[in-house]
């Protein structure tokens, strides 16, 4: 039986209301064509229970107006409706009966074809509800490889049932809407199996929305892949999904604090949301989804969309950023061509460019400066210089990919690259500083590219519009005047208000040539702030500096908002001031103190040291190198069962020949100082570390990339207890002792190597 619903909100440009008739030629629905850098496609998450329909008309109606005429609902049924059509078609109806809007029915399971429902049954929902605009699929996978050894071959017949699924969107006008994270868009693109379905996609470009999910991993990969398709023309759009689970499965609770999260902790850091948004901006995507109910307006954690998610939409909205095509082509010359794999250690070799996590990701870290390793996911790249490099699939040939002047990888355009050749070829730089600086077409991105510390970053940009300063309001009985001063280089004006507590400004009027407005919607009672802002040609360098969370858009053409006009009840005539800078979002964190603030000056000294040998033990980890680790350790160090040095070797060796490029996270909690019988000092350091990696393969070569994760204690914290020995500090005592075999289970049990 049916228990729930999830509903999600699709920002769109009107209400589809008109079924589209089948043809052999599908023509481009009006709901598509309107999908563009002017007209994007938010998605929004949000769970009701069959009981409780009303709640979707509620939140509809809960929904801010600006947004209503550009929303749909993303209705997700769930499996066990699936499998009853007629169940599906009843309870759709009762959710619209008393209101219409468009929507897209989420299919969360194709990978069973068992319940993966029949295509005709789709037709027959078309023409029950002509607002149905498309559907979407989530669990698509071709990370599934033949075993010679054990003669198995994969069942793909989810793959033809996509193929046809496409097919009888496009007949109907319909849409799929397509997510994946990176390494599955990696595998769809290089696994033979997949090119008929390519080619499908590639066919209905007009009718297939692939979307990049994030995940943890680097997100410039994941966007590069959506890029690549968008370029070369294979699709005509696409999108992004942001969501919290990734935060939390990478063992991140917050900035700066890395450890186990509470059973069911759903948060995230608030401006994660603004950057995984101007990430999608800067790429050209053109539909925006967002996974977590709970961070809607309506959810348990609403301040995730009051304080970022509405704000950047407006601003994705009346800013204009999101890149035409041809600006993209102008800011591209490169593009990575992915190696064809028809088994896992091919793919082996594509992952060594793109994947720090699960290989060396060599474009990642020589490209884009990304100097963590694969430790923790990266959201923005430390630099911005190249751009984004495109990913392209296996299965084009080099004469579909002639926007490109540039191909490396698979095949390149010149016998010999290297990834530094490619730098010197891509890098266009926009400004100076430490922080992540790119722009595209008349945008400039500036952000904080470091999200687990408190640092500042600097930038400087030497050409940006002067704002518009000194101007002044004055309230009458009609309304409110706005006046500001003559500049020569001054083509047109935009005015923009904020009603507060309010913090972001509204866009009033756009394209003005006269240097006066008068704003008669505003009421006497009001307290409004106004701001003005210009398309000039007068420049000015800017510099500044970004905390974590700050993520800054400038526009090259239109000047920025530096000052404000407020008018009180009782004011009549007020001048602008400037506005205090954001420092971002930085005090709603909690502050990661260094445990070592309370100790004393000696005791500072020696923790100095350790920390010094745990950068070692980290050094050697990542080396898979057994013997630098063991010469760490005390020889007299044991459990409680004894086990001692040799067990912690082939624990180590164990692990290393299964996980070709382990990981290790640590992040030091407190200090305790002890001293023995004997006198000599004992320094415990508790400390959160986790040790994770990714085997190649499962026992039986068939799937890939199986994770490796070793986490001390329940909560992820272990204690060391360090002793000095001939001027050496050593570790004597681990609780809990690492690799004990209930811990390391998930390896322990494979006799599959790597070597």
């Amino acid at each position: 039986m049916f228990t729930s619903i999830s509903f999600s909100i699709c920002i769109i440009s009107f209400f589809y209301t008109q079924a589209q008739v089948p043809s052999e030629n599908p023509v481009t629905s009006p709901l598509i064509a309107e999908i563009t850098e002017d007209h994007p496609l938010f998605l929004f998450s949000c769970n009701v229970q069959s009981s409780d329909l009303e709640k979707v008309k509620n939140q509809w109606d809960s929904l801010e107006n600006s947004l209503k005429p550009f929303s749909a609902l993303w209705v997700d049924l769930g499996s066990n409706v699936i499998l009853d059509p007629g169940k599906t078609e009843d309870l759709l109806n009762d959710i619209f009966r008393d209101f219409r809007c468009p929507f897209v029915l989420k299919i969360p399971q194709i990978m069973n074809k068992e319940i993966c429902p029949e295509h005709h049954e789709f037709e027959s929902l078309f023409v029950r509800f002509p607002n149905m605009i498309g559907v979407s699929i989530h669990d698509f996978t071709l990370n599934l490889y033949p075993s010679l050894q054990y003669g198995f071959s994969p069942d793909c017949s989810h793959v033809l049932w996509v193929s046809k699924l496409i097919q009888v969107l496009a007949s109907y006008g319909r849409f799929l809407y397509w997510c994946m994270d990176s390494l599955e868009w990696a595998h769809f693109f290089t696994n033979p199996v997949g090119e008929p379905l390519f080619n499908t996609m590639r066919k209905y470009a007009d009718y297939v929305i692939p979307s990049y999910r994030y995940n943890g991993d680097n997100s410039v990969v994941g966007l590069g892949e959506m890029l690549g398709l968008y370029v070369l023309n294979i699709v005509n759009r696409y999108g992004i999904v942001c969501g919290s689970k990734w935060y939390h499965e990478n063992y991140i609770i917050e900035p700066c604090l890395f450890g186990k999260p509470p059973e069911g902790t759903i948060s995230i850091y608030s401006p994660f949301y603004r950057v995984m948004i101007l990430n999608g901006v800067l790429a050209g995507s053109l539909v925006y989804a967002f996974e977590d109910e709970n961070a809607m307006w309506a959810g348990k954690e609403k301040i995730h969309w009051e304080r970022t998610i509405q704000p950047t939409l407006r601003e994705l909205i009346t800013g204009n950023y999101i890149p035409q095509k041809n600006l993209i082509l102008q800011r591209i010359n490169t593009g990575l061509q992915l190696f064809p794999s028809s088994n896992l250690l091919e793919f082996q070799q594509n992952l060594k460019e793109i994947d720090s996590q699960r290989n060396e990701g060599r474009m990642i870290q020589i490209v884009y400066g990304d100097t963590s390793y694969g430790k923790l996911p990266v959201i923005v790249p430390d630099n911005g210089r190249s751009y984004i490099i495109p990913v392209i699939p296996s299965f084009l040939g080099r004469e579909e990919m002639n926007l490109l002047p540039n191909i490396v990888g698979y095949r390149p355009s010149h016998p010999e690259w290297t990834w530094t050749q490619v730098v010197s070829n891509t890098s266009q730089p926009v400004g100076e500083g430490d922080a992540f600086i790119t722009n595209i077409g008349k945008t400039i991105f500036v952000f904080n590219s470091n999200e687990y510390e408190n640092n500042q970053q600097t930038f400087q940009i030497l050409n940006l519009p002067v704002p518009v300063r000194k101007f002044n309001a004055t309230r009458s009985a009609e309304g409110v005047v706005l006046k500001w001063p003559f500049r020569e280089g001054d083509i047109s004006y935009q005015v923009y208000r904020r009603t507060p507590p309010d913090t972001s400004f509204q866009l009033l009027v756009r394209g003005l040539d006269s240097r006066e407005w008068k704003d008669t919607a505003v009421l006497p009672q009001q307290t409004v702030a106004y701001s003005i802002t210009a398309l000039t040609s007068e420049q000015e360098p800017f510099s500044g500096t970004v905390n974590c969370g700050e993520y800054l858009v400038f526009s090259s053409v239109e000047s920025r908002i530096v000052e404000e006009v407020v008018l009180a009840p009782e004011t009549f005539v007020a001048e602008s001031v400037p506005i205090m800078q954001s420092t971002g979002l930085i005090n709603e964190q909690k502050v990661c103190n260094d445990p070592a603030d309370e100790l004393e000056l000696t005791q500072k000294g020696q923790i100095v040291e350790i920390k010094k040998t745990m950068e070692v033990l980290e050094s050697a980890f990542i080396g898979r190198n057994t013997e630098s680790i063991v010469n760490l350790f005390d020889v007299s160090c044991k459990d409680a069962l004894g086990r001692g040095i040799d067990y912690i070797r082939a624990g180590l060796e164990l692990f290393f020949c299964q996980c070709p490029y382990p990981k290790m996270i640590w992040q030091i909690r407190r200090w305790l100082f002890i001293t023995n019988p004997e006198n000599q000092t004992q320094v415990k350091m508790v400390v959160f570390l986790r040790m994770k990696g990714y085997r190649v393969s499962d026992n039986l070569g068939i799937k890939g990339n199986i994770p490796i994760d070793i986490l001390a204690g329940s909560d992820g914290e272990i204690t060391f207890t360090w002793v000095l020995q001939d001027k050496q500090w050593k570790i004597s005592q681990i609780e809990p002792f690492l690799f004990d075999v209930k811990q390391c289970k998930v390896f322990l049990d494979s006799p599959y190597s790597v070597e």
